[in-house]
């Protein structure tokens, strides 16, 4: 980011930032000063932003500053005065508590101790030994004091390893890397590549850059693999898409896969072979007739029929999905005249459920519901039954519908997988903005950003953690067995990207959810990488509420070039301001409004404006809210002691 859109960025992002919580564990360090004496050996000590009284122990002199040690945050705040020495705004005082702790007192060391008593940030001292070590190292002291002191302030492990993923987060664009490492992959030999498919394919799925034949390629592989492994995820993905008969079953669907393989000649071993086997044997025969596999997929029938089926996905929780299935028998039961006074009070509570988490919203987005108009009578026909024969119709049109949507609804793995596919379809297929959405996702799902998550839900569930080939599991190992000419520091290079972002993707208070991400640009054909920041308070299944968050986009665009642009929503009312050094916007915008305006009716939202504004607006944006002390969040009257 130029530094205009930079700091209007920064400053967006602060103005929202108004539950950050700095937590206090025993052994920390953290600065204060102590502001005004109080009788009873009581005083008035800011830390960390936080004007709170505390019960002195040790004699203190007021508007001095120390250096406190937490000693205990069990039932009030313990701190321990570090050195008696207050800490004065030259460097002699700092310099005391670097030798008091073992370390040397150097300008760089003295610099980044006096940015820590600054900001109030607390640190372990083994953290902050192992900081000095490396700010020692580094050939950018500042640039890696700047460094030091965000991971510091966010409490993340002080090592090597965190301190690479910050850097590259901060110094390069994920645009740069992918583009680098794919032409370097593709300028190998073919013998020297073929190892190397499956990372190839990812980083194409990233950017677009995908050759022509690579989705046929790739559906088929992902279907031959899994039949061979006795796996029905994609076999599943393809019967929702409708591209294998609804009655087949997959004992029946995998004995033809199978036959046909064997046909192919791809593989004797067919338990074996993993898809990177299958794309190999693909790439390196161009016999027509993979062409005449069991499930069709040449021409445009298959793309448009996955696409489709993405489109039809709803974006609800799982609690939702549950509730509308049961909703949905419920329906049902109704129209066929089987249902009970107390199971259609609990379908008009299910009703109520859908309705105010605006699931009825989101069905009606749906071109194959056209039918949720009954549902404004549907208390009076519950109280009024039996229903006469124009209700029925009604009511049995509305569950053919909605069953037929839950039918094409993919669980989690399967989803990724129609996320891997289509983002293997080159720009020409679909709309532009359904290739964006798709292109999003997959650097969401398939870069490996949930991999540590995925490994923990599998080992939490009891189950056989799966080697899925996301982007980050492929460079990892493609570091472990490559001896190619490919440059290993490119790959470790878009590794500690990914580290950082996964670091930075999310953070959280009891209150709130802030998430942070980042795409490459060539997903909107955009100079630079796309930074997306959205926030906002939890709901109750601990997610972003929807009808009530703030979200900021950076994009360098090729006409409009740096814009930036601040979304607010308060209870699903939408309000819009971009950011932007032409004046000739303020008109696009107000040309596509009515556009704008009509999209967000279909999903159940509000336009309340839009306008356009210049960098220099950014002034007028300040931060505001103070941190709390989450220790100290139960303590009344004194609350700590020192």
């Amino acid at each position: 980011m130029q530094a205009s859109a930079a700091g209007l960025f920064k400053s967006l992002h602060h103005a929202i930032d108004t539950k950050g919580v700095t937590k206090l564990k025993p052994g920390q360090l953290v600065s204060g000063k102590v502001q005004k004496l109080l009788p009873n050996n009581q005083a008035v000590v800011t830390i960390a932003g936080n004007e709170i009284k505390a019960v002195l122990e040790t004699p203190l002199n007021s508007g001095n500053s120390y250096f406190f040690q937490v000693q205990s945050t069990a039932q009030s705040l313990h701190l321990k005065v570090v050195s008696q020495q207050a800490l004065t705004q030259d460097a002699d005082g700092l310099a005391r508590l670097l030798t008091q702790m073992g370390e040397k007192a150097t300008t760089e060391n003295l610099q980044l101790l006096r940015q820590l008593r600054a900001q109030s940030i607390s640190f372990q001292k083994n953290n902050l030994s192992a900081a000095l070590r490396i700010l020692q190292g580094s050939p950018s002291p500042q640039q890696a004091i700047k460094m030091i002191v965000h991971m510091m302030k966010n409490q993340w492990p002080i090592n090597n390893a965190t301190y690479q993923a910050v850097q590259a987060k901060q110094t390069t664009q994920l645009s740069t890397l992918i583009s680098q490492l794919s032409h370097d992959l593709d300028g190998m030999d073919s013998s020297s590549r073929k190892p190397n498919t499956l990372l190839l394919n990812r980083l194409h799925s990233l950017t677009g850059g995908s050759r022509s034949g690579a989705f046929t390629e790739n559906v088929l592989a992902q279907v031959v693999s899994d039949t061979a492994a006795g796996k029905p995820s994609s076999f599943h993905v393809l019967k929702a898409a409708g591209l294998v008969d609804e009655q087949l079953r997959f004992a029946d669907f995998q004995r033809t896969m199978l036959k046909w393989t064997n046909q192919q000649g791809v593989n004797r071993h067919t338990e074996h072979m993993a898809k990177a086997d299958v794309l190999q044997y693909m790439n390196g025969h161009q016999a027509q007739s993979f062409k005449a596999s069991p499930i069709l997929l040449h021409g445009q029938n298959a793309e448009s029929a996955l696409q489709s089926l993405m489109t039809q996905q709803l974006p609800i929780t799982q609690d939702e999905m549950d509730v509308l299935r049961q909703f949905t028998q419920q329906l049902s039961r109704l129209a066929k005249q089987t249902s009970h006074a107390a199971m259609s009070q609990k379908m008009l509570t299910n009703l109520t459920f859908l309705s105010n988490h605006h699931v009825i919203n989101k069905l009606g987005a749906n071109p194959g519901v056209d039918s949720l108009s009954i549902l404004t009578t549907l208390p009076e026909m519950v109280n009024h039954q039996p229903l006469n024969s124009l209700q029925t119709q009604d009511v049995q049109r509305l569950v053919q519908q909605l069953q037929s949507v839950l039918t094409k609804q993919l669980s989690g793995d399967q989803h990724k997988q129609l996320i891997d596919w289509l983002s293997k379809l080159g720009s020409e297929a679909g709309s532009h903005k359904e290739m964006v959405y798709v292109r999003m996702k997959a650097m969401l799902e398939l870069t490996g950003l949930d991999d540590e998550f995925q490994l923990r839900q599998h080992i939490k569930h009891d189950q056989s953690p799966k080697i899925e080939s996301s982007m980050k599991s492929l460079l990892l190992q493609f570091m472990q067995e490559s001896d190619s000419a490919v440059r290993p520091e490119r790959v470790q290079q878009l590794i500690h990207l990914l580290n950082g972002l996964q670091m930075t993707a999310s953070q959280e208070s009891s209150h709130s959810l802030h998430l942070s991400l980042q795409f490459p640009g060539d997903l909107m054909d955009a100079n630079q990488d796309i930074f997306v920041d959205i926030e906002g308070g939890k709901n109750e299944h601990g997610e972003i509420d929807p009808d009530f968050c703030h979200i900021l986009f950076y994009l360098q665009l090729n006409a409009l070039q740096e814009t930036v642009i601040d979304m607010n929503v308060h209870n699903r009312r939408v309000h819009l301001t971009v950011f932007n050094a032409n004046t000739e916007l303020s008109g696009l915008l107000e040309a596509h409004q009515q556009a704008l305006q009509d999209g967000l009716d279909r999903i159940g939202y509000t336009l309340g404006s839009v306008k356009w504004k210049d960098f220099n607006e950014a002034s007028r944006h300040t931060p505001a809210g103070r941190s709390s002390i989450a220790a100290a969040e139960h303590v009344q009257g004194v609350d700590f002691r020192i």
